[in-house]
């Protein structure tokens, strides 16, 4: 199992959870300070961005020996990307401080684009959760 941590100097970082005293197994630079992250069910690891994008990273990349830069972004439109959802489908929603979420497609997801369709309430979207049916 991998910890996987977001930094405000724009780092993602992987730890081995056999051993969390050791230095990150891998080291990922990411475009801004890293607000949020999401490991989707296709494979792409995510992190929301104080810079408003999503930057998406194929699970191969965070090997140890293959670093590297994202290989796409989701930009979302209100800011700092503060939390990150999965949604039904392999839709992605991106909760920004701006006071919108931004759903990306299944296919967005995985390989970067704009959403498809735009929340706007009052006020930070700082969390979000799915309840389930009945």
């Amino acid at each position: 199992t991998t910890l996987v941590l977001g930094t405000l100097s724009g780092w993602v970082r992987l730890y081995s959870t056999e051993d969390l005293t050791k230095p990150p197994q891998s080291s990922l630079q990411a475009s801004d300070a890293v607000a949020s992250l999401l490991m989707t069910s296709a494979k792409v690891l995510a992190a929301g961005t104080w810079g408003g994008a999503v930057d998406l990273y194929r699970t191969v990349t965070v090997s140890p020996l293959r670093l590297g830069g994202p290989f796409a972004q989701l930009q979302g439109t209100g800011g700092a990307v503060a939390c990150l959802l999965e949604l039904p489908g392999g839709s992605v929603a991106a909760g920004s401080h701006g006071g919108f979420v931004d759903i990306f497609s299944a296919e967005a997801a995985r390989r970067g684009g704009q959403s498809y369709t735009q929340l706007q309430v009052a006020g930070e979207v700082l969390s979000m959760a799915l309840l389930p049916e009945g």
